[in-house]
């Protein structure tokens, strides 16, 4: 599915290019904390990118409901997450504080969702 490769790459660009601007550039433009916003969105970002590439190449992407979720539920989640804490830094505004979460939450549900996923395919093989 094309979508998640398109997230995956706007994803690893927004994390390495906004990661560069905090540790290079920002220093003199923004305090602390939204440093630290950037740092941290980008961390996350790249991070979750690197798992929408592989999910996103994965053969069996695209062939099953329960992989396609988990895939877009990583999509969203970093988009609030990271993006969150990206426009919160880049504006001085605080206003989105609250997609932050939300988008952790889509995130720790991926990753449980991954474990499952894992014991399903676990307990197929063991049956057959």
């Amino acid at each position: 599915m094309p979508g998640i490769l398109i997230f995956a790459g706007l994803h690893g660009f927004l994390a390495v290019a906004l990661g560069a601007v905090a540790a290079h550039v920002a220093s003199g433009y923004f305090d602390e904390k939204a440093l630290g916003w950037l740092d941290t969105g980008a961390h996350y970002g790249l991070a979750h990118a690197l798992v929408l590439l592989a999910m996103g190449l994965d053969p069996n992407h695209g062939r099953g409901r329960f992989h396609d979720t988990i895939a877009w539920l990583f999509a969203l989640g970093i988009s609030f997450f990271s993006g969150g804490l990206y426009v919160m830094a880049l504006s001085g505004r605080s206003s989105l504080a609250g997609l932050v979460p939300f988008g952790g939450m889509l995130l720790i549900l991926a990753w449980f969702l991954v474990a499952a996923y894992g014991i399903l395919r676990w307990r197929s093989s063991r049956a057959s």
